[in-house]
């Protein structure tokens, strides 16, 4: 089963994500083997797990995962074109005014891949 993670940043007191983003790089069996990440949906094929962080688990998080997004295979001349951008965005999300992210989603979610 392939997995994925995806990233929903919320602004303070917001109920709609502002941003959302899959950063690719970020390495989903790790993630989920998070204690923060609880299993959210199980639909007796594929499962979800889910961790909702504050502004600073965001930080530190994105700061722990950010070497992955330029080396190995991210690190490719194919990728970066991918990776780049998303980078960027997860930098920016974190520029703003301390206070300004309520929280985050952070959601592992596994889909069938055909292979």
């Amino acid at each position: 089963m392939a997995k994925s993670v995806s990233v929903s940043v919320y602004v303070a007191g917001a109920t709609t994500a502002s941003q959302h983003l899959e950063p690719h790089w970020w390495p989903a069996d790790k993630l989920r083997h998070d204690a923060r990440f609880k299993r959210s949906n199980d639909t007796g094929s594929c499962n979800d797990w889910t961790a909702t962080l504050s502004e600073d688990e965001f930080r530190q998080m994105h700061e722990e995962l950010r070497p992955l997004a330029t080396t190995g295979l991210y690190g490719r001349d194919g990728w970066r074109p991918r990776v780049q951008p998303q980078l960027q965005q997860l930098d920016a999300s974190l520029n703003g005014a301390p206070g300004t992210i309520g929280h985050v989603e952070v959601k592992v979610f596994e889909w069938e891949s055909g292979l």
